[in-house]
């Protein structure tokens, strides 16, 4: 057994006789950083990487510290100095190029992370950063044949097969994720982000209608159920709970709906933008299950919300305010005029939003004009006919 205290009792004697011996000191680091003293040994590695910069393993730990400390511009400088000494290296190449994006400096990563590659074909990690990088320029095609050439090395990592799915979902081309998803969890990667990826892409693929049908795809919105059923299983959360509620609508079951979104209101966060769309969505069942009065007290509700932090990003409390009301008396406009014949009071709301110094769109606006003068025509006939 190795005798730590002892050991050190002897380093430091030494190191006492001669300050500037190299191997005492990396011996002492080396102790220092077994027994997770890292501080202390992070200031041994630097004596020594400052007595000998051509000192490789000394770089090394060093740069283990640094980065278990998330110092990845001091991991970076040394990696890069490394990389100088030893050119045919590939790890350090490949360290280069991941500390470069840690500093969110990617473009100068690339030729490392290729370099690394073209030492060493087989570096997965390398061709993952690369493609990394790319999809996060929008260069999917790109990113695509770099994950490719990663999936080729590891054809059972599962976690690469994640990956590719999450570059076709960048780009909405749901169709090409669902492979790659499904054989994650072929493979065993039996976690909430893959069945929530393959529920929420199984919805937005089953619920799409074009201009050749009108009809939703049951089958795969089924799917949609099974893995957002799991992912509940896995993590109670707001999101799946309301692409579960979206999957019913489709589905045109508008009560299961309902039950999702309320489930979603229980665990929500706090983040008003998404309760906002909440309360639109709980409306929008009520409304297909015939419930308007119910429908409009979920829309009175977003008037109630205050904005939140990310809200005020991007407006003022005013304009918040302004902008989510309007859009409100928009649709609650909408239900009086369209199933609970009240006329003047959708009038009423119309009028409020084309007067309103709001920020909705121009083409909402118009539609709420065209709303006033046809109910406008509509009541002034209908009075007509009663005084006859």
């Amino acid at each position: 057994m190795y005798r730590y205290n002892d050991a050190l009792s002897h380093i430091y004697n030494s190191i006492s006789i001669d300050s500037t011996n190299t191997d005492y000191l990396m011996e002492l680091g080396r102790i220092l950083y077994q027994r997770g003293n890292l501080n202390l040994a992070d200031s041994v590695f630097t004596s020594v990487f400052n007595l000998d910069s051509t000192n490789l393993s000394a770089g090394i730990y060093l740069t283990r510290l640094k980065i278990k400390s998330e110092k990845f511009t001091d991991a970076l400088d040394i990696y890069l100095k490394l990389a100088d000494l030893d050119t045919l290296n590939s790890y350090f190449n490949k360290q280069v190029g991941f500390c470069f994006i840690k500093v969110g400096k990617s473009n100068k990563a690339i030729p490392y992370l290729e370099r690394a590659i073209e030492l060493d074909s087989s570096d997965v990690q390398s061709y993952e950063y690369i493609s990394l990088i790319y999809t996060a320029k929008n260069l999917q095609d790109t990113a695509i044949y770099y994950m490719q050439k990663a999936i080729a090395q590891e054809p059972e990592n599962s976690k690469l097969y994640f990956q590719m799915a999450e570059i076709h979902d960048s780009r909405r081309h749901y169709y090409q994720a669902i492979p790659f998803y499904t054989k994650a969890w072929e493979l065993g990667l039996h976690n909430y982000e893959t069945a929530a990826q393959l529920g929420a892409d199984y919805f937005e693929i089953g619920s799409l209608r074009t201009p050749q049908s009108s009809l939703v795809d049951t089958v795969k919105l089924d799917k949609a159920i099974e893995f957002l059923s799991i992912a509940l299983e896995l993590e109670k959360n707001n999101g799946i709970y309301s692409y579960l509620g979206r999957t019913y609508m489709a589905l045109g079951q508008p009560d299961k709906a309902l039950n999702a979104f309320n489930r979603a209101l229980m665990v929500m966060k706090p983040e008003p933008l998404i309760i906002i769309q909440l309360y639109s969505d709980i409306a929008d069942a009520y409304e297909a299950n015939g419930e308007y009065e119910k429908a409009i007290e979920s829309w009175l509700e977003i008037k109630e919300i205050e904005p939140g932090p990310n809200s005020l990003q991007f407006y003022t409390r005013e304009k918040f305010f302004l902008l989510y009301h309007s859009r409100v008396d928009m649709q609650i406009a909408r239900i009086y005029e369209t199933y609970l014949d009240k006329k003047e009071k959708a009038l009423k709301l119309y009028e409020q939003i084309v007067e309103a110094n709001s920020d909705i769109s121009t083409g909402e606006k118009y539609y709420a004009q065209q709303r006033i003068d046809v109910l406008k025509e509509e009541l002034f006939f209908e009075k007509g006919v009663t005084k006859k």
